[in-house]
């Protein structure tokens, strides 16, 4: 990875935020708002990417004392992450996931057991809204353009345009919308 596609990478993160990229990085260094998590993931990751020896583990350890968040440098995002609250996330080596997601805290996303964590990790297409204390386990798959709501423990796959949620009786409830974006 160059560092003009960092600076690409976190330019489209910021525009999530309706932030200018000199107000995406003023905002992370001076620790305001949950921009800062995907800073320093995106940091992180692209130490990690060009072999800066333990420098992405130290970038990552900051992430988590400041923002209790989470991010394995390894594992791959997409453009245009947005944390609505960086409390609580994880997201283990080797989980995927594609561009313009949105993150509520207290989600995780990993593997099903501490011995899986190589190969069995979720892979989440674009588009995707993950709600608060969401958990995503396991080698699963999720399609363009999902919305899984709060407290939803998810271990198996999701076709695209997928909503996914509790109903008032705390009820699985899955919808198909057969509306595609255009």
């Amino acid at each position: 990875m160059k560092f003009k596609d960092l600076i690409h990478l976190f330019y489209s993160d910021c525009k999530r935020y309706n932030y200018s990229l000199f107000r995406g990085i003023t905002f992370s260094l001076l620790g305001i708002g949950p921009i800062q998590s995907v800073f320093f993931y995106r940091v992180s990751r692209f130490c990690y990417l060009n072999k800066l020896c333990g420098i992405h583990a130290i970038i990552n350890r900051m992430n988590i004392i400041l923002n209790n968040c989470e991010i394995n440098p390894q594992c791959s995002i997409g453009s245009g992450l947005r944390i609505a609250h960086s409390t609580g996330i994880v997201i283990g080596n080797n989980a995927t996931l594609g561009n313009n997601i949105t993150l509520f805290h207290n989600t995780t996303i990993g593997a099903k057991t501490p011995y899986d964590g190589k190969v069995l990790m979720p892979k989440i297409s674009d588009n995707v809204t993950i709600y608060t204390h969401s958990t995503i386990l396991g080698d699963i798959f999720i399609g363009k353009n999902c919305t899984i709501g709060s407290h939803i423990f998810l271990v198996k796959d999701l076709e695209d345009y997928t909503t996914l949620f509790l109903d008032k009786n705390m009820s699985l409830v899955e919808k198909k919308n057969n509306r595609r974006e255009q």
